[in-house]
């Protein structure tokens, strides 16, 4: 069986292609990434290169070009489908496969649709009222984009999706169940030395991370954090202050609160873990959310909330809280147990750590989860 795996930039199409590295299947990556964003055993599958055009433009002019992104992923996905090959089976990233998914039906074969963000409809409207309470402008996709995302939906003999956050929402907007298949992202983590409490530490640290102002609930951390002003501690953000500004809102929690520290860039994203007691993910949109898994490795206990797909792999685990989004009290009130029983952190971390290890563990056994899962979607389809 030959598939054809369709995806512009790389996202996880390395794990992909692992996954099917394993199971021995005949396929090929048609991609705007270069060969070493697929990782060490790239050299083991045929990878094509088909250009996001806008995309090389705006790095070599300079000029912002990112209004043009829908045109540029069309004109990607009809390339696609001159330069491929006969298939069996197409495996496309959601907004850049409808074209080529069309012909590989029309010619028999089967379509599979990976999509880590919820449902189109679900998250348009969701975001929309986000823009509007921190009082920014929202940029959404035009109806015609839209139209596109629900063709390919439709289209899709399979939709492969991270989270139980992101399959309800397909759900909840009519697609059949028998069409999801969820498949959580395994990513490997970076496992650095255990990291240990130390009780004769004074100040303590609530860490957060993220790149979007309107899907990664920055205001309701904030929030809280503003509400409860705990002596010796200190709230650290890596992001853009930039893009924390647009919002009124949220910048005028940055010029009110004083024990709070931002960073835009850090080489070595664990050194930003490792100076945490706590980590935060306040999402409101977050198909997986790889930072809650990155955090666990790092000993640190987490708080995140139900809109955080990763939840799916630690709400049984003891090593965290999961709140219910655009809740600021709770989230307050999370902290605050952090703030008045250290001990937890130390208990929360060290089961954190654990976990982690156990999963590695696993996944050196037999692949993981995301390859066994894979492997069965494959099955179900010869």
């Amino acid at each position: 069986m030959k598939t054809n795996i369709l995806v512009g930039g790389s996202f996880h199409a390395s794990f992909l292609a692992q996954a099917l590295l394993n199971i021995h299947e005949d396929f090929v990556i048609y991609t705007s990434a270069p060969r070493n964003k697929f990782g060490k055993n790239s050299n083991q599958y045929e990878i094509k290169f088909v250009p996001l055009v806008a995309s090389i433009i705006q790095r070599i002019t300079k000029f912002n070009l990112v209004k043009l992104s829908e045109q540029e992923t069309i004109l990607f996905d009809k390339m696609a489908s001159i330069l491929m090959r006969n298939c069996d089976v197409l495996y496309g990233w959601a907004g850049f496969s409808l074209i080529s998914a069309e012909k590989v039906k029309k010619n028999g074969g089967k379509f599979i649709l990976e999509r880590s963000c919820p449902h189109v409809l679900f998250q348009e409207e969701l975001l929309s009222i986000e823009a509007e309470k921190l009082k920014i402008g929202c940029t959404l996709r035009s109806r015609s984009w839209v139209q596109r995302s629900i063709d390919e939906y439709t289209l899709a003999d399979f939709i492969v999706v991270p989270s139980s956050y992101t399959y309800n929402s397909f759900i909840e907007r009519g697609i059949p169940s028998k069409k999801l298949c969820l498949v959580e992202l395994d990513r490997k983590v970076t496992l650095p030395p255990q990291k240990y409490w130390q009780p004769e530490k004074k100040e303590f640290v609530v860490g957060m991370l993220g790149g979007s102002l309107l899907r990664k609930g920055f205001v309701y951390l904030l929030e809280a954090w503003n509400q409860l002003n705990l002596p010796n501690s200190r709230l650290i953000l890596k992001a853009s202050e930039k893009e924390l500004r647009a919002s009124p809102i949220v910048s005028n929690y940055l010029n009110k609160i004083k024990n709070l520290e931002i960073i835009s860039y850090i080489k070595n994203i664990n050194e930003f873990y490792q100076r945490c007691d706590v980590f935060c993910l306040p999402s409101v949109d977050e198909g997986f959310g790889m930072a809650a898994m990155e955090a666990l490795a790092n000993s640190l206990p987490v708080i995140i909330t139900k809109n955080v797909g990763a939840r799916d792999l630690i709400e049984s685990q003891d090593v965290g809280f999961i709140v219910e989004p655009f809740n600021s009290e709770e989230i307050a009130e999370k902290i605050n147990l952090f703030y008045e029983n250290r001990e937890i952190i130390e208990i929360m971390g060290r089961k954190a750590y654990q976990f982690t290890l156990d999963r590695e563990a696993q996944k050196l056994k037999d692949g993981g989860t995301y390859n066994r899962k894979i492997a069965k979607l494959y099955s179900s389809i010869i």
